[in-house]
C-alpha cells in the first residue's frame, strides 16, 4: 500500500464465514492505467462468482479515480480465469512465452 503505483480503490480482500476468501490488488502503469494483480479466490469458495465480483469491484475502483483502461495478465491454461476475463470484456492483445528451466539430464543414465 506504501507503492506509488498501489490503487486502494481498486484492492479488495473478501472474507466468508472460514476466513479469508480471495483477493484482487489494483495498481498503476507509468500511463495510468489500471492493473489487475493478484486475482485470486480460495479453493473452497471457488465456483460463486467471487472471481467475477472482485475483478468488478476493482475496475469500478479504478474509475472512480478516472482510469478507463486496465490490463491483467493471466496463464492460458487457467481456463476459468481465461473465460471470466472474457466474459467481462478483457480481450487478448499480447501473447508471451516463458522460459521453462529443464532438468539436467542424468550423466549416469540411472535416471534417479
Amino acid at each position: 500500500r506504501y507503492r506509488p503505483d498501489f490503487c486502494p480503490e481498486a484492492t479488495w480482500l473478501l472474507s466468508g464465514p472460514g476466513g479469508y476468501a480471495g483477493t484482487v490488488q489494483g495498481l498503476f502503469d507509468d500511463r495510468r492505467q489500471g492493473g489487475i494483480q493478484n486475482l485470486g479466490v480460495v479453493p473452497e469458495y471457488r465456483g460463486r462468482g467471487l472471481g467475477r465480483a472482485l475483478l468488478l469491484r476493482a475496475l469500478e475502483g479504478f474509475m472512480s479515480v478516472g482510469v478507463r483502461r486496465a490490463f491483467l495478465e493471466v496463464t492460458a491454461t487457467n481456463g476459468p480465469a481465461v473465460y471470466t476475463y472474457r466474459a467481462v470484456g478483457f480481450r487478448a492483445v499480447k501473447t508471451l512465452y516463458r522460459a521453462v528451466e529443464l532438468p539436467h539430464p542424468d550423466p549416469a543414465g540411472v535416471g534417479l
